[in-house]
Protein backbone atom coordinates (compact mmCIF):
# COMPACT_ATOMS: atom_id res chain seq x y z
CA UNK A 1 0.00 0.00 0.00
CA UNK A 2 1.23 3.48 -0.75
CA UNK A 3 3.11 2.43 -3.85
CA UNK A 4 2.74 3.51 -7.43
CA UNK A 5 2.82 1.03 -10.29
CA UNK A 6 5.03 2.99 -12.63
CA UNK A 7 5.31 0.38 -15.37
CA UNK A 8 3.65 1.85 -18.46
CA UNK A 9 0.89 -0.26 -19.95
CA UNK A 10 1.47 -1.92 -23.29
CA UNK A 11 1.20 0.63 -26.08
CA UNK A 12 1.52 3.65 -23.80
CA UNK A 13 3.28 6.41 -25.75
CA UNK A 14 6.78 7.39 -24.81
CA UNK A 15 7.09 10.37 -22.50
CA UNK A 16 7.60 13.71 -24.19
CA UNK A 17 10.96 15.39 -23.73
CA UNK A 18 9.36 18.04 -21.50
CA UNK A 19 7.68 15.46 -19.26
CA UNK A 20 10.85 13.38 -19.12
CA UNK A 21 12.76 16.48 -18.06
CA UNK A 22 10.34 17.10 -15.18
CA UNK A 23 10.56 13.51 -13.93
CA UNK A 24 14.32 13.34 -14.32
CA UNK A 25 14.70 15.97 -11.60
CA UNK A 26 13.12 13.67 -9.00
CA UNK A 27 15.53 11.21 -7.31
CA UNK A 28 14.28 7.78 -6.31
CA UNK A 29 16.07 5.12 -4.30
CA UNK A 30 16.33 1.36 -4.75
CA UNK A 31 17.71 -1.29 -2.43
CA UNK A 32 20.62 -3.42 -3.61
CA UNK A 33 22.93 -5.96 -2.03
CA UNK A 34 26.64 -5.31 -1.54
CA UNK A 35 27.30 -6.34 -5.16
CA UNK A 36 24.76 -3.93 -6.58
CA UNK A 37 22.11 -6.54 -7.38
CA UNK A 38 18.53 -5.27 -6.87
CA UNK A 39 16.51 -6.49 -3.92
CA UNK A 40 13.25 -8.08 -5.07
CA UNK A 41 10.22 -8.38 -2.81
CA UNK A 42 7.76 -11.24 -2.92
CA UNK A 43 4.15 -10.07 -2.82
CA UNK A 44 0.95 -12.04 -2.17
CA UNK A 45 -0.92 -13.41 -5.15
CA UNK A 46 -3.81 -11.22 -6.28
CA UNK A 47 -5.78 -10.38 -9.41
CA UNK A 48 -3.00 -8.26 -10.88
CA UNK A 49 -0.16 -10.48 -9.68
CA UNK A 50 -1.58 -13.98 -10.05
CA UNK A 51 1.83 -15.53 -10.70
CA UNK A 52 3.44 -13.85 -7.69
CA UNK A 53 5.94 -11.94 -9.79
CA UNK A 54 8.44 -10.28 -7.45
CA UNK A 55 8.45 -6.53 -7.04
CA UNK A 56 11.36 -4.14 -7.34
CA UNK A 57 10.57 -1.13 -5.21
CA UNK A 58 11.78 2.41 -5.81
CA UNK A 59 11.28 4.90 -2.97
CA UNK A 60 10.57 8.61 -3.27
CA UNK A 61 11.69 9.28 0.32
CA UNK A 62 15.15 8.19 1.43
CA UNK A 63 14.19 7.55 5.07
CA UNK A 64 11.41 5.21 3.98
CA UNK A 65 13.95 3.32 1.85
CA UNK A 66 16.28 3.08 4.83
CA UNK A 67 13.46 1.82 7.05
CA UNK A 68 12.67 -0.94 4.54
CA UNK A 69 16.35 -1.89 4.38
CA UNK A 70 16.51 -2.07 8.19
CA UNK A 71 13.39 -4.27 8.32
CA UNK A 72 14.75 -6.65 5.69
CA UNK A 73 18.09 -6.99 7.48
CA UNK A 74 16.35 -7.48 10.83
CA UNK A 75 13.93 -10.17 9.71
CA UNK A 76 15.93 -11.69 6.85
CA UNK A 77 17.77 -14.13 9.08
CA UNK A 78 21.14 -13.30 7.51
CA UNK A 79 23.44 -11.46 9.89
CA UNK A 80 25.91 -10.76 7.09
CA UNK A 81 23.33 -9.17 4.78
CA UNK A 82 24.29 -5.59 3.96
CA UNK A 83 21.89 -3.53 1.87
CA UNK A 84 22.75 -0.34 0.05
CA UNK A 85 20.84 2.44 -1.65
CA UNK A 86 21.13 3.04 -5.38
CA UNK A 87 19.93 6.36 -6.77
CA UNK A 88 18.07 6.78 -10.05
CA UNK A 89 15.59 9.37 -11.22
CA UNK A 90 11.85 9.05 -11.68
CA UNK A 91 12.11 9.49 -15.44
CA UNK A 92 14.31 6.41 -15.73
CA UNK A 93 12.07 4.31 -13.50
CA UNK A 94 8.82 5.47 -15.10
CA UNK A 95 9.73 3.87 -18.40
CA UNK A 96 11.31 0.70 -17.03
CA UNK A 97 9.92 -2.58 -18.29
CA UNK A 98 10.90 -5.99 -16.96
CA UNK A 99 9.37 -9.37 -17.75
CA UNK A 100 10.58 -10.98 -14.53
CA UNK A 101 9.49 -8.35 -12.01
CA UNK A 102 6.92 -5.69 -11.25
CA UNK A 103 8.37 -2.17 -11.10
CA UNK A 104 6.79 -0.03 -8.38
CA UNK A 105 7.43 3.41 -6.99
CA UNK A 106 6.63 3.43 -3.28
CA UNK A 107 5.21 6.52 -1.63
CA UNK A 108 5.88 7.62 1.91
CA UNK A 109 2.86 6.25 3.83
CA UNK A 110 2.68 9.48 5.85
CA UNK A 111 2.17 11.48 2.66
CA UNK A 112 -0.59 9.10 1.56
CA UNK A 113 -2.32 9.70 4.91
CA UNK A 114 -2.08 13.49 4.48
CA UNK A 115 -3.46 13.23 0.92
CA UNK A 116 -6.45 11.22 2.09
CA UNK A 117 -7.18 13.77 4.80
CA UNK A 118 -7.09 16.63 2.31
CA UNK A 119 -9.51 14.78 0.02
CA UNK A 120 -11.86 14.26 2.96
CA UNK A 121 -11.70 17.92 3.93
CA UNK A 122 -12.45 18.92 0.34
CA UNK A 123 -15.51 16.63 0.43
CA UNK A 124 -16.80 18.31 3.60
CA UNK A 125 -15.53 15.92 6.25
CA UNK A 126 -14.08 17.27 9.48
CA UNK A 127 -12.00 15.83 12.25
CA UNK A 128 -14.39 13.97 14.58
CA UNK A 129 -13.04 16.07 17.45
CA UNK A 130 -14.24 19.23 15.70
CA UNK A 131 -17.81 18.32 14.67
CA UNK A 132 -20.92 16.47 15.85
CA UNK A 133 -23.02 16.67 12.68
CA UNK A 134 -22.20 13.21 11.33
CA UNK A 135 -19.49 14.26 8.88
CA UNK A 136 -16.66 13.55 11.29
CA UNK A 137 -13.72 11.21 10.73
CA UNK A 138 -10.94 10.51 13.19
CA UNK A 139 -8.11 11.95 11.12
CA UNK A 140 -5.55 10.26 13.36
CA UNK A 141 -6.99 6.82 12.50
CA UNK A 142 -5.30 5.67 9.29
CA UNK A 143 -7.78 2.84 8.69
CA UNK A 144 -10.82 5.11 9.08
CA UNK A 145 -9.31 7.77 6.82
CA UNK A 146 -8.41 5.18 4.15
CA UNK A 147 -11.84 3.55 4.15
CA UNK A 148 -13.78 6.82 4.10
CA UNK A 149 -11.66 8.36 1.34
CA UNK A 150 -11.89 5.30 -0.96
CA UNK A 151 -15.13 6.35 -2.63
CA UNK A 152 -13.88 9.90 -3.09
CA UNK A 153 -10.73 8.65 -4.79
CA UNK A 154 -12.78 6.51 -7.14
CA UNK A 155 -15.04 9.43 -8.00
CA UNK A 156 -12.18 11.76 -8.96
CA UNK A 157 -10.02 9.08 -10.57
CA UNK A 158 -7.03 8.95 -8.24
CA UNK A 159 -5.64 5.86 -6.54
CA UNK A 160 -3.67 6.58 -3.39
CA UNK A 161 -3.41 2.86 -2.70
CA UNK A 162 -1.24 2.33 -5.79
CA UNK A 163 0.13 5.75 -6.65
CA UNK A 164 2.27 8.56 -5.24
CA UNK A 165 0.55 11.76 -4.04
CA UNK A 166 1.77 15.26 -4.81
CA UNK A 167 0.57 18.54 -3.31
CA UNK A 168 0.46 22.19 -4.32
CA UNK A 169 -1.07 25.53 -3.39
CA UNK A 170 -2.22 27.73 -6.26
CA UNK A 171 -0.67 30.94 -4.94
CA UNK A 172 2.71 29.27 -4.45
CA UNK A 173 4.48 29.45 -7.79
CA UNK A 174 7.97 30.26 -8.96
CA UNK A 175 9.46 32.44 -11.68
CA UNK A 176 12.34 30.87 -13.57
CA UNK A 177 14.85 32.12 -16.10
CA UNK A 178 15.44 35.49 -17.69
CA UNK A 179 12.08 35.37 -19.43
CA UNK A 180 10.25 35.20 -16.12
CA UNK A 181 8.41 31.97 -16.89
CA UNK A 182 5.95 31.08 -14.11
CA UNK A 183 5.85 27.41 -13.11
CA UNK A 184 3.75 25.54 -10.56
CA UNK A 185 5.63 23.42 -8.00
CA UNK A 186 4.14 20.11 -6.88
CA UNK A 187 5.60 18.75 -3.65
CA UNK A 188 6.13 15.10 -2.79
CA UNK A 189 6.25 16.12 0.88
CA UNK A 190 3.25 17.91 2.39
CA UNK A 191 5.52 19.13 5.20
CA UNK A 192 7.86 20.73 2.65
CA UNK A 193 4.87 22.43 1.02
CA UNK A 194 3.74 23.80 4.39
CA UNK A 195 7.23 25.16 5.11
CA UNK A 196 7.48 26.75 1.65
CA UNK A 197 4.07 28.36 2.07
CA UNK A 198 4.87 29.60 5.58
CA UNK A 199 8.19 31.05 4.45
CA UNK A 200 6.56 32.84 1.52
CA UNK A 201 3.63 34.28 3.49
CA UNK A 202 4.99 34.88 7.00
CA UNK A 203 6.65 38.24 7.69
CA UNK A 204 10.31 37.94 8.57
CA UNK A 205 10.87 38.01 12.32
CA UNK A 206 13.46 36.93 14.85
CA UNK A 207 10.72 36.24 17.39
CA UNK A 208 10.35 32.43 17.34
CA UNK A 209 7.02 32.53 19.20
CA UNK A 210 5.56 34.99 16.69
CA UNK A 211 6.87 32.93 13.78
CA UNK A 212 5.24 29.76 15.16
CA UNK A 213 1.98 31.65 15.63
CA UNK A 214 2.03 32.84 12.03
CA UNK A 215 3.01 29.35 10.87
CA UNK A 216 -0.06 27.86 12.56
CA UNK A 217 -2.27 30.45 10.87
CA UNK A 218 -0.76 29.56 7.51
CA UNK A 219 -1.22 25.82 8.17
CA UNK A 220 -4.91 26.28 9.03
CA UNK A 221 -5.35 28.21 5.81
CA UNK A 222 -3.70 25.42 3.83
CA UNK A 223 -6.05 22.87 5.39
CA UNK A 224 -9.10 24.94 4.49
CA UNK A 225 -11.32 23.53 1.76
CA UNK A 226 -10.02 24.26 -1.71
CA UNK A 227 -6.69 25.76 -0.68
CA UNK A 228 -4.37 22.76 -1.22
CA UNK A 229 -4.63 20.67 -4.38
CA UNK A 230 -3.85 16.96 -4.31
CA UNK A 231 -3.22 14.64 -7.22
CA UNK A 232 -0.90 11.75 -8.01
CA UNK A 233 2.24 11.35 -10.10
CA UNK A 234 0.35 9.24 -12.65
CA UNK A 235 -2.39 11.86 -13.06
CA UNK A 236 0.19 14.62 -13.31
CA UNK A 237 2.10 12.73 -16.00
CA UNK A 238 -1.17 12.12 -17.85
CA UNK A 239 -1.98 15.83 -17.76
CA UNK A 240 1.51 16.82 -18.91
CA UNK A 241 1.48 14.27 -21.71
CA UNK A 242 -1.90 15.38 -23.05
CA UNK A 243 -1.01 19.08 -23.29
CA UNK A 244 1.86 21.49 -23.61
CA UNK A 245 1.80 22.05 -19.86
CA UNK A 246 4.84 19.99 -18.88
CA UNK A 247 7.11 23.01 -19.07
CA UNK A 248 4.83 24.84 -16.60
CA UNK A 249 5.29 22.23 -13.85
CA UNK A 250 8.06 20.93 -11.69
CA UNK A 251 8.08 18.35 -8.90
CA UNK A 252 9.88 19.10 -5.65
CA UNK A 253 11.61 16.04 -4.15
CA UNK A 254 11.47 15.61 -0.36
CA UNK A 255 13.98 17.89 1.36
CA UNK A 256 15.29 14.92 3.36
CA UNK A 257 16.26 13.13 0.15
CA UNK A 258 17.92 16.23 -1.28
CA UNK A 259 19.93 16.64 1.92
CA UNK A 260 21.20 13.05 1.73
CA UNK A 261 22.18 13.46 -1.92
CA UNK A 262 24.00 16.72 -1.18
CA UNK A 263 25.90 15.04 1.65
CA UNK A 264 26.83 12.12 -0.61
CA UNK A 265 28.13 14.49 -3.30
CA UNK A 266 30.17 16.39 -0.72
CA UNK A 267 31.72 13.19 0.60
CA UNK A 268 32.50 12.05 -2.93
CA UNK A 269 34.23 15.34 -3.71
CA UNK A 270 36.28 15.09 -0.52
CA UNK A 271 37.51 11.61 -1.41
CA UNK A 272 38.44 12.51 -4.98
CA UNK A 273 42.01 13.73 -5.55
CA UNK A 274 42.39 17.39 -6.40
CA UNK A 275 43.46 18.29 -9.97
CA UNK A 276 46.92 19.31 -8.74
CA UNK A 277 47.59 16.23 -6.62
CA UNK A 278 50.14 13.61 -7.76
CA UNK A 279 47.43 10.99 -7.96
CA UNK A 280 45.42 13.15 -10.30
CA UNK A 281 48.35 14.04 -12.53
CA UNK A 282 49.30 10.43 -13.08
CA UNK A 283 45.77 9.15 -13.70
CA UNK A 284 45.23 7.71 -17.17
CA UNK A 285 43.33 9.96 -19.56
Amino acid sequence: RGGSDSTPSTGQPKLSDATQAVLSMVPVFALTDEKGRPVLMRSPSNETNAKQIPQQLFFTEVEVARAHAASIMKFGGDDKLQLRLATLNLGQVWQMRAADREIRVYADPREVHFARQLLLRAAGYQNSNETTDGTGVDFSNETAVAETSASIQKAIGVDLENDVPVFTVGVLNATLGEGGKVVQPWFLSFGDLVRAYVNSTTPSTDDEAEYQKQAQIALRKMLAVGETAVTTIAKLVEAMSSSEGASDVFIMPPSSSLTVLAQARQQQQQTQPSPNSPAASTAPK
